[in-house]
């Protein structure tokens, strides 16, 4: 793990979000885990309030004596804690001050070092970057274009797409995919925009989906 975020990416979360975050580094479980999703995402650019909290691990497959195990410790740490979903490799909480927390049996390997948030491990951009890719491949919601757009701000796509066989190797054609993906905005168009930290059109980060998608596709073919 790296020696830790650095000072201009601290403070990027919320007060009651951030407090939880901390209490659970301290759990002895939380060292089978990592921060992902939309939180550490936040950690990473600031481009939008989160409240919600994601770990995900490759070793804890959370059958129901894990779970159990787990629950157990979080109602521990506040007795009003409850449960929204528990099914083998997810269980979904929610605390009394409404943050959430999603915990993920995630077998695919990291391809870049974690970070570190308060003793609490932090997926790379990178890493983050392949997640979202893939999200965008399963559903393809307007929130997932919009970090997406932001994400390729520091991380083009062609870089992110070398290195998805590091992560998604079972997947042959995850590039097509992804392309594909890039110029399908059947969900994304019905839905409202996030809120962001900046002002950002919907229509901008369309434009530039479709744009990658022809740009990437070009490739594909040329290749």
């Amino acid at each position: 793990m790296a020696a830790g975020l650095t000072a201009a990416l601290q403070g990027r979360l919320p007060a009651p979000t951030a407090a939880r975050l901390a209490a659970l580094a301290g759990r002895p479980w939380s060292a089978d885990f990592y921060l992902a999703g939309s939180a550490a995402l936040a950690l990473h650019l600031d481009h939008r309030p989160v409240r919600d909290l994601d770990l995900m691990g490759g070793t804890r497959r959370l059958q129901p004596p894990e779970r159990r195990d787990l629950l157990a410790d979080l109602l521990a740490l506040d007795p009003a804690t409850r449960v929204e979903t528990a099914r083998d490799g997810y269980l979904f909480i929610r605390f009394p001050d409404e943050v959430a927390l999603r915990l993920f049996w995630y077998p695919y390997p990291l391809v870049d070092p974690l970070e570190e948030r308060d003793g609490l491990a932090v997926a790379s951009l990178v890493d983050l970057g392949l997640m979202k890719l893939g999200a965008l491949i399963s559903r393809g919601t307007r929130r997932d274009f919009v970090d997406l757009h932001l994400i390729a701000r520091r991380l083009p796509l062609d870089e992110l797409l070398e290195r998805a066989g590091e992560k998604f190797g079972h997947v042959g054609d995850f590039a097509v995919q992804a392309t594909k993906a890039l110029a399908d905005f059947s969900e994304a168009d019905e839905e409202p925009l996030p809120a962001l930290a900046e002002p950002l059109a919907w229509q901008a980060v369309r434009d530039w989906a479709r744009g990658e998608a022809a740009r990437l596709g070009a490739a594909l073919l040329a290749g």
